[in-house]
């Protein structure tokens, strides 16, 4: 058996190769280098599935688009709405009640027409190097530099006085209210309150005695007391959570009857009467005048006369009556208007007669300083004035210096006490700050009005309300309480 002959040819072209391949130039055809990957694992998206990625996309881009524009009409509407309801509500002329109005227009329009021509001095870079009017060249340079003189030696100092002034006002006003504060937990810790002098539960015949005849201390008729006139019981809200506008007006009414009515009904006998929630004795009422019109707060006034005649108040903060608050901001700066400008045309008519009072000078104090010029003028006063005019203007006027725990932290501290009869509402604190300073406009509006007997503050126009007091609210309100 012969062997096959060894092929030659085929050992010659591989020892060809191998030489070839061998070559360092030729190295690169032997190594294979693999990279991490610079996406993590997925897979590549055909063409159908990116043209529905691209669809989706687009759709949700019109129902976002269709979502802004029916928003945007629903709020022209409102907008619209509103303003006819307030053209047609009041049967006074709208001119006399609009100047302030127009004079904050115009203020506006001055601020941004110097915010303008600062942020061209900022450009140019003269915030860094004030130029002088000798050395301007050129005309803005030039009126730039008279604005910085004028600024300094005639705009900053009667500014920074009245700012002064406000700060002063302030801090005397978050006195008064820490004192109320103070003396509504007075109240709490030691459980202070009006109590009858006989006991009725479990005696005989307590169905000749209603309840309400028995927790109102004046009406009890084996209790007699010869020196009190009113007997006020607090307001309870069914409609307190409707909507944002209710739960802010609900911190301020609850601060207003938990803290100020209690305080001043336990520790002076002496508060304001609300108009309703109270029962009045007649001869009170007659001793002191009777019921009279001459301003828009006629049960102001008449609490007012009976406390200067010596007739004492009792307020019960536990007895709860329920009412009603305006859900329209319309309904709801037309009674804020008639409760700010009344009280000024009252002090204004009483002033002499409570000089002439034979009360005591503290009573007199407490009327004056404290009822009327702290809570009733100081107050709208200042609010309008520090965080409405003034904040504002030192923004233009940094001659003018307007500390920050002014502006922060105490107005911060300020609200959360005025919570403080209502935790609930803490989750609206910020909403109530700017509210608090948006109303400071028609409560300003409102005590000057009422100040200088003009023609708005005579308005009266009923609060419109939707009437929630029915059986089946009356009913919700029980079981939230």
């Amino acid at each position: 058996m012969s062997s096959r002959a060894q092929n030659y040819e085929f050992q010659e072209w591989w020892n060809k190769h191998r030489e070839f391949l061998d070559k360092p130039e030729n190295t690169a055809f032997l190594t294979v280098e693999i990279h991490s990957p610079t996406v993590d694992k997925g897979h590549t998206r055909s063409a159908r599935q990116l043209s529905w990625l691209w669809l989706l996309k687009f759709q949700q881009l019109a129902t976002s688009l269709a979502w802004l524009t029916d928003g945007f009409i629903d709020l022209v509407r409102t907008a619209n709405r509103r303003i006819a309801a307030s053209k047609t509500d009041s049967p006074f002329d709208s001119s006399i009640s609009s100047r302030l109005y127009r004079i904050i227009k115009y203020f506006l329009f001055l601020v941004i027409l110097l915010l303008c021509f600062e942020l061209i001095t900022y450009l140019k870079g003269w915030h860094f190097s004030p130029p002088s009017v000798e050395s301007a060249e050129a005309v803005v340079e030039r009126a730039y530099a008279k604005w910085l003189e004028i600024r300094v030696n005639y705009l900053a100092p009667p500014l920074q006085s009245l700012t002064n002034l406000c700060i002063i006002l302030f801090l005397i006003q978050s006195v008064d209210r820490i004192a109320l504060i103070l003396g509504c937990f007075w109240i709490k810790f030691w459980k202070l309150r009006p109590v009858a002098a006989a006991e009725y539960v479990g005696r005989e015949n307590v169905e000749d005695y209603p309840m309400v005849l028995v927790q109102i201390p004046m009406c009890n008729e084996r209790e007699g007391k010869d020196d009190l006139a009113l007997v006020q019981a607090r307001w309870a809200f069914v409609n307190k959570d409707e909507n944002l506008l209710t739960r802010l007006q609900n911190i301020n009414l609850s601060f207003h009857f938990e803290v100020e009515q209690q305080v001043n009904g336990v520790f002076i006998n002496f508060f304001g009467f609300n108009g309703t929630a109270g029962v009045w004795r007649i001869k009170a009422l007659e001793d002191c005048g009777g019921w009279l019109e001459r301003t828009t707060v006629e049960d102001m006034d008449i609490v007012v006369r009976a406390h200067l005649c010596g007739w004492k108040f009792i307020y019960l903060n536990d007895v709860k009556c329920l009412c009603e608050l305006p859900e329209s901001y319309e309904a709801y700066k037309k009674q804020q208007h008639r409760w700010h400008s009344g009280p000024m045309q009252l002090f204004r008519l009483c002033f002499v007669d409570i000089l002439r009072a034979k009360v005591s000078f503290g009573k007199k104090a407490n009327m004056i300083f404290l009822f009327f010029l702290l809570r009733k003028l100081i107050l709208p006063f200042y609010s309008f004035t520090l965080f409405c005019i003034i904040l504002p203007l030192t923004m233009f006027l940094p001659e003018a210096q307007l500390p920050a725990w002014v502006v922060c932290y105490v107005p911060g501290i300020m609200s959360i006490l005025n919570i403080l009869p209502g935790p609930r509402s803490f989750p609206f604190i910020v909403p109530y700050l700017l509210f608090e300073n948006t109303m400071s406009v028609t409560k300003f509006n409102a005590m000057i009005s009422g100040l200088f007997r003009l023609g708005s503050s005579y308005e009266w126009v009923v609060t419109k309300k939707l009437g929630r007091s029915s059986e089946a609210d009356l009913v919700a309100f029980a079981e939230k309480e």
